[in-house]
């Protein structure tokens, strides 16, 4: 598993630990130099690194001309660090500098010229912040509610930990229980913990959550499944908070009424569990990391739409149209599934942007996959299949999936 260091990454928690007092926390900032050391003028022997804004007891000071902003590197991994104290519950913008050996002081060597600064909320505890010079971040806070778990487990909310693990933290995959700042947190005793970080945008990044019971201070053993993959954030645009359920992914569906207007109301039922969707057509249910998720979608004034998606340890998004003549983005006019009933093949003409093809039964059974769609006519094997009806989902390149339904005599 990478490292970070080539990245941007500030995280940022309110864990328990000792408050300077009732005003004020004391803040770490650290930042990485060393790729920005390989591809630059930047001499780490002899230059100066600064951090300046309004993080500083006189706000902004020109690089070089306020010593007690000088940044250290006191093991020489090209980590610098400072450490400060700040006030508690606010919101403090700065940015970082160097200054080349023999200038004395400049603004002309910051991480960027113009743009935006580095923002950050200080809460009501310690924090260690870690950047990478020269990449922006966004906030992403990462929620994980374990009331199910702690229902049919051994944990134990009153004294066990929870943490979260990954690509996420600054020392990459820490083993839960060694690393501080990677505590969650329940403030509120409603079972869900939170834990919230600085991601650099336009990039992606795996984690994972565990407990440690008390007692055993750390351990790899209570994740929330052995082997099979880690979860995955995509950090884009903008801040990001992200609910999950303890050892479940997402399945979020978008009901409309004709591909694009919401529908309201509608009952999103998959086993014992259903969902009813809100003003913008939106529901969503979970499923185990391997699960074939079947589903009915139900509304008074339309027909029951029924089919299948399989997770493969990944949230899912999935597009339902009520309308039962409407065949989806990413299918052409000219689409094509013949013949139906199908006996021994299954041909679909007329894709369009379509990445994959998924085929399943009538119980949720995934029995056909076709991945890397790259042409806009394939062919599906029905020759083994039992007699029934099947769903064909179709995904595009936002794994939004579309669903056709044929039947196999």
């Amino acid at each position: 598993m990478k490292k970070l260091c080539t990245f941007l990454m500030m995280t940022f928690l309110m864990v328990g630990m000792t408050t300077v007092n009732a005003q004020e926390v004391e803040v770490t900032f650290n930042v990485d130099m060393a790729t920005f050391a390989d591809t630059s003028d930047f001499d780490p022997a002899v230059d100066t690194v600064y951090i300046s804004g309004e993080v500083l007891a006189e706000d902004w000071q020109e690089p070089g001309t306020y010593p007690t902003a000088m940044m250290t590197d006191d093991d020489g991994d090209l980590t610098y660090s400072w450490t400060t104290t700040l006030a508690a519950d606010s919101m403090f913008q700065y940015k970082y500098f160097y200054v080349p050996s023999g200038e004395g002081s400049s603004w002309d060597y910051g991480e960027w010229a113009g743009g935006d600064n580095r923002v950050f909320a200080t809460g009501v505890d310690s924090q260690a912040l870690y950047d990478e010079w020269g990449l922006y971040s966004k906030l992403v806070t990462f929620n994980v509610d374990m009331a199910t778990f702690a229902d049919t487990s051994d944990f134990d909310p009153a004294a066990d930990m929870v943490y979260i693990s990954g690509e996420v933290l600054g020392a990459d995959w820490s083993e839960p229980g060694t690393n501080m700042y990677a505590h969650m947190m329940d403030e509120d005793g409603d079972l869900t913990y939170t834990w919230s970080t600085y991601l650099p945008q336009d990039s992606s990044y795996q984690y994972k959550y565990f407990y440690v019971p008390d007692g055993e201070g750390s351990s790899w053993d209570y994740g929330e499944w052995a082997g099979g993959s880690n979860r995955i954030v995509d950090v884009m645009t903008e801040d990001k908070s992200l609910t999950e359920m303890w050892g479940m992914f997402k399945v979020t569906f978008y009901v409309t009424t004709d591909g694009t207007t919401p529908l309201a109301d509608a009952t999103v039922t998959s086993g014992e569990m259903s969902e009813t969707t809100d003003a913008e057509g939106m529901a969503a249910l979970y499923g185990f990391p391997t699960d074939s998720v079947v589903y009915t979608v139900s509304h008074a004034d339309y027909a029951d739409y029924q089919s299948g998606v399989q997770l493969d340890y990944a949230n899912v998004d999935v597009m339902v149209s009520m309308e039962t003549s409407s065949i989806g983005e990413g299918l052409s006019s000219e689409f094509k599934m013949y013949p139906n009933p199908a006996s021994y093949v299954l041909n679909i003409e007329g894709l369009e942007n379509i990445t994959k093809v998924e085929v399943f039964n009538t119980v949720g059974q995934r029995v056909r996959v076709i991945e890397n769609v790259n042409t806009a006519n394939v062919q599906i094997s029905t020759g083994d299949l039992h007699t029934g009806i099947y769903f064909v989902n179709f995904y595009n390149d936002r794994s939004i999936v579309t669903t056709q339904k044929f039947m196999k005599r």
